[in-house]
This record gives structure tokens, sequence and C-alpha cells, in this order.
């Protein structure tokens, strides 16, 4: 499933001058122009980790132009075994890699660890929350109340 620009941006509440930043500072959104589906859910995961970084921890998006396309790489695995790991990010040796949670981290240097088992449980419960109900399509001809008479006489 792909999504449009528009709708990442809703689901990662994100203002249209903040989107158009983070598309000329990070190389693997730069390309993506329209309004055509051409984020994967990798990119909208990568994104909300952009996202954390930014708002919780105050790093600068053109300090993540390094490891962005390392970020956005590791982040297009399938959530169900990154829900269960820590996205670990290296600033100075400009390198990211994924580590279950239940693995001890043998860390050497400044790095951040971030779970993404928050990230990705509100990405889902944002996107389930965007998917409309499907009502059930009308009957195109009423029901009819079958007789009790009308089976019997014609098994007969």
């Amino acid at each position: 499933m792909k999504y449009t620009p528009g709708q990442a941006q809703e689901t990662l509440n994100l203002s249209p001058a903040t989107f158009r930043h983070w598309k000329t500072a990070l190389p693997p959104l730069s390309g993506r122009n329209g309004y055509s589906p051409c984020f994967t859910p990798g990119d909208l995961l990568a994104m909300a980790v952009v996202k954390s970084l930014t708002e919780d921890i105050g790093i600068r998006v053109g300090n993540l132009r390094g490891l962005a396309i390392e970020l956005f790489g590791q982040c297009s695995q399938p959530w169900a075994g990154l829900e269960r790991a820590i996205l670990i990010i290296d600033p100075y040796r400009q390198r990211v890699s994924v580590a279950p949670e239940t693995q001890p981290l043998a860390l050497d240097g400044l790095v951040i660890a971030m779970p993404l088992r928050a990230i990705v449980a509100s990405l889902r419960e944002r996107l389930l929350l965007e998917q409309t109900d499907v009502q059930q399509e009308p009957l195109r001809f009423p029901p009819v109340p079958l007789g009790g008479d009308a089976r019997r006489s014609g098994s007969s």
C-alpha cells in the first residue's frame, strides 16, 4: 500500500511547510512530487522517527541528511519485526542499524537507541482511524417472505 503526500502529512501531523523542508533536506524524500501515492509504510515509519528526533530530542533535520538513506532503508523492513526492535542511530559514524529488543546492546560511543514499538503502534492506530468504514451495499431487491405452503407444494 502506498500513501499520498497529503496522507503522509496528515498521519504524521506535519505542516505543509515542514513537509516541504524535509523534502529538500532528506535525500530519500527529494524526488517525490505531485499528489500520487508514493510513500510506503517504511517511509512513514522513517518520517515518524525523524519527527521524534526533531521534536523530542531537538536534532535539526539537516543534521540527519547523512543518515537519511540508511534510516529509510532500515525502516523499509516489515513492521511486524520492527515493532519488536530498537533503532540504533550512530551520528558520528553515520550509521543506522536495527537490533531486537531482547538482545543486550553492546554500544561503543554515543548513539541514539529508539525503541520502535510505540512509534509503530501509533502509526498503525492513526492509519486505521483514517480508513473509513465500508458500508454494506443496499440490497438491489427487497427481501421476499417465503410461505411455508409454497415450499411444501413445490416439493410434492
